[in-house]
């Protein structure tokens, strides 16, 4: 475990007020408080009971035991037992295993950074705990952060394989949630759409839509088969869509809109890069759209009948990037899947794979990626056979790579095999369609309200630092607060995170005092109005910025 993750966790214990030496017993809810969140959570404990039961004699010795936490902290589910009352008692359902509570710990330190973690012995906060070794991985369900898997054991019998099964558990899951709610916006899908769509089991068309129905001889045979080779001989199902049946669930180069110039010239290039194999490096702010780009650069291109494999550089723990990138075989190591696992550039082969957060790549990983983009080949974990690939790679970072490279933090020899063809995507404020861009998200997301004026001015003052995601997520709350009226000003919400540091607060300050002066005619008073500020503040503010040169004489 790094030891600057262990020094943070142990600060922020002590911002808490705790202590090393006083541990208070563990408390546990009251069976009303847990049972709401035993309610609010029963898909996810039955998905993580099923995983625990098939690792069943694992957890039966005595040896090792299993939790799940929900995102708050609270032990929703248990598997095993470490033969000792008093730490069989601090583990049951409904006690409470954030950091705060509890102090160090694996569990807690995966609530606070959503990343997985190992804490042995001597590195848990509280004296009590450090016979003990636990390591957790965080759940996710798309980009929604659900809780922690964890498993604990007495600290000599730690092995390196526990934090890879909790991330195997953990991965699980979040693969079964996913799978569930594809299932149910499929379902969702169906009962809206107007266009033929055929489910198959084996090679029979066993349920179409009243469109598909009306256009049967529409429906070609050789696309049917074509479309259910691709989708594996395990599928009991395929979904077909007769315009886009290359690549149904990804976005294309139309889907990525607006009349911004740079946005237009931005699709002409997508549309161009789609037409070649060599690796693209994509630069954009967060939320500017990087994978939406991706994945148009793949299905409107000539390997849009392969794979589209997404990674996310920053979430792949170091210790389990082998098997991540490259598969294993079975009975590879303790834990791992009955019949092995496919790496994600195996499953990429002859498509796509799209590396987000490139930048965030430890030295080790860059090592391997390099390896794989030179050999064009990977190695399973308990395989003597090499398999040649054949992958495309699409990479995104919000850094400057060229200058990580100059700051030692990024391979020169890596970033020349990623840069091939440079694209970059403009934040949203530098944008002149977000008006425009609205409406679309609004039509996406199925919002009614009607937006007043001094709304859309208000959210046009906007320097949107979460770009097209906080958009979305604006207009959301906005129809929300509306409750079917009008989006007035009051129900848009511009607020800071208080998190935000000194530094980004100051921009914040310094762009809205200068939109507020140019949307004034630099009128004093009106914009000191606009800014409920006093003329002398105003005055004070434009000094502190700097602002003084751009105003005009009177």
């Amino acid at each position: 475990m790094d030891s600057v993750r262990i020094a943070d966790s142990w600060k922020r214990c002590q911002d808490f007020g705790l202590s090393p030496f006083f541990q208070t017993p563990a408390a546990k809810l009251p069976s009303c408080e847990l049972e709401k969140h035993l309610k609010q959570n029963e898909k996810l404990i039955q998905k993580c009971r099923q995983l625990f039961s098939m690792l069943g004699r694992f957890f039966q010795e005595g040896t090792f035991t299993a939790v799940l936490v929900d995102k708050e902290g609270i032990v929703l589910e248990r598997a095993g037992s470490l033969r000792r009352a008093a730490l069989d008692e601090a583990l049951a359902p409904g006690t409470n295993w954030s950091e705060q509570a509890q102090g160090t710990n694996a569990m807690g330190i995966v609530l606070s950074e959503k990343k997985p973690a190992v804490v042995h012995g001597e590195h848990h906060f509280y004296i009590g705990h450090r016979m003990l070794t636990c390591a957790a991985a965080p759940v996710f369900s798309g980009e929604t952060f659900l809780g922690a898997v964890n498993i604990s054991t007495r600290k000599e019998n730690y092995h390196p394989l526990l934090l890879s099964m909790a991330v195997l558990i953990a991965e699980s899951v979040k693969e079964s949630a996913e799978q569930e709610e594809m299932d149910r916006e499929i379902r969702m899908l169906v009962k809206m759409i107007d266009f033929p769509l055929a489910a198959l089991e084996g090679r029979e068309i066993v349920h179409v839509t009243p469109s598909a129905g009306r256009q049967r001889h529409l429906l070609q045979r050789e696309k049917l088969e074509a479309e259910w080779m691709k989708a594996g001989a395990n599928s009991r199902r395929i979904w077909y869509r007769q315009e886009y049946s290359e690549a149904p669930d990804l976005y294309r180069p139309e889907d990525f809109t607006g009349s911004d110039p740079r946005i237009q010239q931005l699709r002409r290039l997508v549309e161009r890069a789609s037409e070649v194999v060599h690796p693209v490096l994509l630069y954009g702010e967060s939320g500017t759209g990087k994978e939406i780009i991706a994945q148009s650069i793949h299905s409107a291109g000539i390997r849009s009948g392969g794979p589209f494999q997404a990674v996310n550089c920053s979430a792949v723990p170091e210790s389990l990037i082998e098997s991540e990138w490259f598969g294993y075989e079975k009975g590879a190591f303790t834990g791992a899947l009955q019949h092995g696992r496919p790496g994600k550039f195996e499953l990429a082969d002859k498509g796509t794979i799209f590396l987000d957060e490139a930048a965030e790549l430890s030295p080790k990983a860059q090592a391997v990626l390099l390896r794989i983009l030179q050999d064009q080949q990977v190695q399973r974990i308990g395989s003597v056979k090499p398999k040649q690939i054949d992958v495309r790679v699409v990479a995104a970072t919000n850094k400057d790579l060229q200058n990580e490279v100059m700051e030692g933090r990024f391979r020169e020899d890596l970033y020349y095999r990623l840069r091939g063809i440079t694209l970059t995507i403009p934040p949203l404020r530098e944008r002149s369609d977000i008006l425009e861009l609205k409406a679309v998200l609004e039509k996406r997301y199925g919002l009614t309200s009607v937006w007043t004026a001094e709304a859309e001015r208000k959210l046009l003052r906007w320097h949107f630092p979460g770009n097209v995601r906080e958009l979305a997520a604006l207009l959301i709350e906005a129809d929300f607060f509306a409750e079917g009226g009008d989006v007035l000003p009051d129900h848009v919400s511009l607020d800071v995170p208080a998190q935000a540091s000194g530094s980004r607060l100051k921009d914040v300050e310094k762009t809205a005092v200068a939109e507020a002066l140019r949307e004034s005619g630099f009128n004093i008073s009106s914009a000191a109005s606009r800014l409920a500020i006093s003329r002398s503040t105003l005055y004070a503010k434009m000094k502190k910025f700097g602002l003084h040169d751009s105003y005009p004489e009177q």
